[in-house]
C-alpha cells in the first residue's frame, strides 16, 4: 500500500483504488502515530507532527488532487514505518 501510493507519480490507478489506498493509509498512519506518541527522539516528534498535519488535510476536488493527497500520505507513512522499524 505504501509503495503503491508513493509510486503514483509513475502510474495512475483507478479512482476506486486511490480511495482504497487513501483509506488504508489513514488507518495505518493513525495506528503508527499512536505507537510513536511516547518516542522522544526529535525525528520521531517531527514525523508524528507531520503525520497529524497530513491526517488533518482533506483531498480537493478531482482525481489529480486525490492522487496528490494519497501520495503525500504514502510518504509520511513510509517515514513512520521506518521509525517504527528502527531504521532511522
Amino acid at each position: 500500500m505504501i509503495r503503491d501510493a508513493i509510486a503514483m507519480d509513475r502510474w495512475l490507478p483507478a479512482p476506486s483504488r486511490v480511495d482504497e489506498i487513501t483509506h488504508q493509509l489513514r488507518a495505518y498512519i493513525t495506528d503508527a502515530v499512536t505507537a510513536l506518541d511516547a518516542d522522544t527522539r526529535e525525528e520521531a516528534l517531527a514525523t508524528v507532527r507531520e503525520a497529524r498535519h497530513r491526517l488533518g488535510l482533506v483531498t480537493g476536488d478531482g482525481y489529480t488532487s486525490a492522487v496528490t493527497y494519497a501520495r503525500g500520505l504514502g510518504l509520511v507513512a513510509k517515514e513512520l514505518r521506518d521509525l517504527r522499524r528502527g531504521l532511522k
